[in-house]
This record gives structure tokens, sequence and C-alpha cells, in this order.
């Protein structure tokens, strides 16, 4: 598995590339500050109630890419441990917030 770097502040992981809402696009855009902004508490909730979102990297964080499909990589989160995996987080993110290491 290829290990890359997160480049942007913070990167959301989802559950699936279908998890975002059409609000959540400024999140997928890499603008997280403002997406928290203009939730609602409701919509904020909803993010875990729905199984959205699963956990979020921040800048520098190491993951392990394991697969791509178009814009969406399935990586392991390797700075967050998990106990159904020793590798890490499993969630999925926008390959273009992510670059290999130099």
């Amino acid at each position: 598995m290829e290990t890359r770097r997160v480049i942007v502040p913070v990167a959301t992981l989802w559950t699936s590339p279908k998890a975002p809402r059409k609000i959540d696009q400024l999140a997928l855009d890499g603008q997280t500050k403002q997406w928290v902004a203009q939730m609602t508490t409701a919509q904020t909730i909803d993010l875990c109630d729905a199984k959205r979102l699963e956990t979020q990297a921040v800048f520098n964080d190491e993951v392990m890419i394991d697969s791509i499909a178009g814009e969406w990589a399935k990586v392991y989160l390797t700075t967050q441990t998990d106990d159904a995996d020793e590798r890490g987080y499993i969630a999925g993110c926008r390959q273009n917030f992510c670059r290999p290491r130099p």
C-alpha cells in the first residue's frame, strides 16, 4: 500500500463516497471552517446519526491508500488507532487531499 500525507488543514473522512450531502460540499472542497460554520445543529448531529462521518485527519497525518476510485481514495488513517483494524480508521476521502510522501 502507498503511504501519503494529508495536505489540507482538515480532511473529512467519510463512511462512503455516497455519505456526503449537498450541504457537505464545502468539506469536499477543503473548506472545513466554512462548512462547520454554516451547518445547523440538526445537520451536524446527522453526520453521526446517519453514519456519514468516520473521522477527520489533519495536515501532515499519514494515510495508507487501500484503493482509488475516481476522486475518492479508501484510506487507513494510521495516526488514529481503531480496535477493528490495527492499521487505523478506514474511510473514504478525496484523493487530492493526500499526496505521496517526499
